[in-house]
């Protein structure tokens, strides 16, 4: 039988996962805008195709 404390602890580690898989993704968007930036494309463009905000894809 689990107690409280292994139902948080196992709650606990759910969201951590959670938590680095988005940023997991977050820092691949970014690797894929600076790429895009080096290639020139407009930032209007990499806004819409990373979801990145104007200010992060700079």
């Amino acid at each position: 039988m689990a107690t409280k404390f292994d139902e948080l602890f196992a709650k606990y580690l759910e969201e951590d996962r959670a938590e680095n898989r988005n940023l997991g993704i977050e820092e691949s968007r970014k690797e894929i805008a600076i790429k895009m930036k080096q290639k020139a494309m407009p930032i209007a463009d990499i806004h819409d195709i990373t979801g990145l905000s104007y200010i992060a894809a700079l």
